[in-house]
């Protein structure tokens, strides 16, 4: 009798054991750069939720965009474009808060260093910057959702760029 009784105990005690580890909602999470609460990865800081993980914010907005690019020259005179603008995470400037704007406006080694807020990751920042074709550029913009404007100044000239 005290066998079955060891043995039913055993049975018991196993599956109450399977049965707390089902009730945890984290258990079989991966959370990499964030951390699960409820089953759910909560990101840290400069990262942000992108399908089932957390991926830095540079990440977020790198890549090929169409754009309407709006320019005002020193004589005042306008005109819009579309053009084609890409986006790159810049990790020599922290591992989540850069990008690069390759090539702004068409031209060679004009690549724009673009900073990403560490208290905001919806506000980015232009600070006169010279790039490798010598032309200096600052500015400011946003991004509400996947949209991204950005005011880009160079002199008297003016670009003001929105993704479609």
């Amino acid at each position: 009798m005290k066998k079955i009784t060891k043995k039913i105990a055993a049975v018991g005690f196993g599956l109450m054991g399977l049965f707390l580890t089902s009730c945890d909602p984290c258990s079989g999470v991966l959370c990499t750069n964030g951390e699960c609460s409820n089953g759910t990865c909560i990101c840290i800081t400069g990262y942000e939720k992108q399908d089932n993980s957390c991926v830095g914010h540079n990440e977020v907005y790198a890549g090929d965009y169409t754009i309407t690019q709006l320019f005002v020259d020193s004589a005042g005179t306008t005109s819009s474009t579309d053009a084609q603008m890409t986006l790159e995470a810049d990790t020599t400037v922290s591992s989540t808060l850069g990008l690069i704007i390759k090539n702004f406006n068409a031209t060679s080694d004009n690549d724009i260093k673009v900073s990403i807020s560490a208290t905001n990751a919806d506000i980015l920042t232009i600070t006169n910057q010279t790039t490798g074709a010598g032309i200096t550029y600052s500015g400011t913009g946003s991004r509400v959702g996947s949209k991204i404007s950005l005011e880009i100044n160079s002199g008297d000239d003016t670009y003001t760029i929105s993704t479609k």
